[in-house]
């Protein structure tokens, strides 16, 4: 009688590193037979000048990264330099840097088997809302500009616009007005958008209340374009009295009011109620 033993490795993991902790500096190295794959790291990083390298090598396709940059608290500039065997991304090289320091600015470049492309920022405290300026190698979007105001009259008073324009040519422009008691009590929100996007060139919000004394009020209105809709209400406790009154986008239902009063006559208290669907009253 005889007995046959087979043994086979389906898989096998090998880690190797030697480290430098004191100059943050060292090696590591990982293989592994499933998938083939070899991954190989080199760093320094505890000097001026920081570099770190990592080399991949998965069933035959190599790729290659290397970077070595400088940093701060307040400032960075490195680069990372990208190559391989794999058909269409043989090279790149990324560089980014910024600067907080001052004037904050930050930059990023790539550039891909000799073709480079760009994106620059810088930080304007002009306002107190900033201003970022925003530059770029991309066809339409070579100059961006994101910008805001602020502006307080008292406590019951604040203005915020905010901008956005490409080469010259405003895409976005928001305003917004809130007038307040300083309980808000009584509020009113303006807001005003407008972009160059046909159907929607101009949309106005309207939002506000009063309950700080008689009469009482509410109201919140939307205009698109040429077309608005509304709904308001108002309420008066001296003449004991109310009124509702709405424009809708529901058919049949596109103007709506809904009133009634409280009253005494000779023969007691009463109450009356009216209600107007499209101007019919009901």
């Amino acid at each position: 009688m005889f007995a046959f033993l087979f043994q086979q490795i389906i898989h096998r993991s090998l880690l190797t590193f030697n480290i430098d902790s004191d100059n943050y500096k060292g090696t590591a190295n990982l293989t592994s037979n499933m998938p083939m794959m070899n991954m190989f790291v080199d760093y320094d990083i505890g000097g001026t000048n920081k570099r770190i390298v990592l080399t991949t090598d998965v069933e035959g396709n190599i790729v290659t990264m290397s970077s070595i940059y400088q940093m701060t608290e307040d400032t960075f500039k490195g680069e990372l330099v990208w190559k391989s065997n794999i058909a269409e991304y043989e090279s790149a090289i990324i560089n980014a840097q910024y600067n907080i320091a001052t004037e904050p600015t930050a930059s990023i470049s790539i550039e891909q088997n000799g073709v480079k492309n760009f994106v620059r920022t810088k930080l304007s405290f002009d306002n107190v809302i900033p201003t970022i300026y925003i530059s770029t190698s991309f066809p339409g979007f070579e100059r961006l500009i994101f910008k805001g105001s602020y502006e307080a009259d008292g406590e019951l008073r604040r203005q915020v616009d905010l901008m956005v324009s490409r080469n010259g040519e405003t895409l976005l422009a928001l305003a917004n007005k809130m007038t307040a008691t300083p309980d808000l009590t009584s509020c009113e929100i303006i807001s005003t958008l407008s972009t160059p996007i046909p159907g929607w060139r101009n949309l106005h919000l309207e939002v506000g209340w009063k309950q700080d004394d008689d009469p009482y009020a509410i109201k919140l209105k939307i205009r698109k374009e040429a077309t608005e809709y509304f709904v308001k209400g108002k309420l008066v406790f001296r003449s004991k009295e109310f009124k509702i009154t709405a424009a809708t986008p529901i058919v049949g239902y596109e103007s709506i009011s809904l009133s009634g009063r409280f009253g005494t006559t000779s023969i007691g208290k009463q109450f009356g109620i009216s209600f107007e669907q499209n101007a019919v009253r009901r």
